[in-house]
């Protein structure tokens, strides 16, 4: 079997094995609130399905969620001659009821095979986790953002599973460095997808426009296809170009922008890669 057939599901513990394991407060509060955003985020798919009526709409191929309006994943997909689609903030405010209803509304209608998560780690980055060990009060200031920011996480569950109900697949990315799949409630997505690793350097080609450096980034996709996972993990630097460190700004078509939001948008050869993969894989029997 290609993933374990265990009832684990996000937000469970292994009580046996937590017994004797201090947990901070803060830990607590984030899991609960956790466990009633799955509930309610549940409810608010079942209630798309309850009133859903079946078409005869062609299926996607691609659902990319959490994506800016030109983002090169979906490009390169429809360049392939594939059927991709994209849902970011310009499509709706996926933090409120009304935004995740419109979200739902379409991956029941479009039936995408393959659903591509990639929501900013935010309050999860390695420079939000230096920052908040500064003093107590930026500890608090952290674990409020997280708090806020914890329905991105809640969705991505809510997605996968659905994918997995429909025997369609599931890709949620992330930067290496962010702490989002370190978080013990996410037991389900680590026990159901595989965790693949790449640098954007060698993966990808990503380079600085202004230096002409490399710059690597490094990539952890936690995924569903097992094609995908053999293609492309460990696709990592090999130590044979200096790298741009991702820092202060460069000007990006005429304009000055933070170097960590010019490598939020995938290298075109990175996702014509993906796209590849994702869209050769017409009946996913790998589930």
């Amino acid at each position: 079997s290609d993933v374990c057939s265990s009832d684990l599901y996000a937000g469970d513990l292994e009580d046996h094995v937590n017994d004797n394991l201090y947990e901070a407060p803060e830990t607590n509060v984030e899991r609960n609130a956790f466990n009633k955003l799955i509930k309610q985020l549940s409810r608010e798919l079942q209630a798309c399905q309850n009133t859903h009526s079946p078409t005869s709409t062609p299926r996607c191929d691609v659902l990319e969620v959490f994506c800016n309006p030109q983002s090169q994943l979906t490009h390169q997909c429809i360049q392939l001659g594939h059927r991709a689609m994209r849902f970011g903030l310009a499509e709706s405010d996926l933090q409120t009821p009304e935004g995740r209803q419109k979200l739902f509304q379409v991956v029941l209608k479009y039936r995408p095979r393959h659903i591509w998560f990639s929501p900013k780690c935010g309050p999860w980055s390695g420079w939000s986790n230096l920052n908040g060990s500064k003093s107590i009060q930026a500890w608090d200031v952290l674990q409020q953002s997280r708090l806020q920011h914890l329905d991105q996480v809640a969705l991505g569950v809510v997605l996968m599973r659905h994918q997995r109900s429909q025997e369609n697949h599931f890709h949620w990315e992330q930067p290496q460095g962010s702490h989002m799949f370190r978080l013990p409630y996410l037991q389900e997505v680590r026990q159901h997808l595989w965790a693949m690793e790449v640098d954007l350097c060698t993966a990808g080609n990503l380079i600085d426009p202004n230096t002409q450096l490399h710059i690597r980034k490094a990539l952890t996709i936690m995924t569903s296809s097992r094609n995908m996972y053999h293609d492309m993990h460990g696709l990592k630097c090999q130590g044979n170009h200096q790298h741009q460190q991702i820092e202060g700004t460069c000007l990006f078509h005429g304009k000055s922008v933070n170097r960590s939001t010019f490598t939020e948008n995938y290298p075109r050869k990175f996702a014509r890669r993906v796209a590849k993969n994702l869209c050769r894989v017409k009946i996913p029997r790998e589930l």
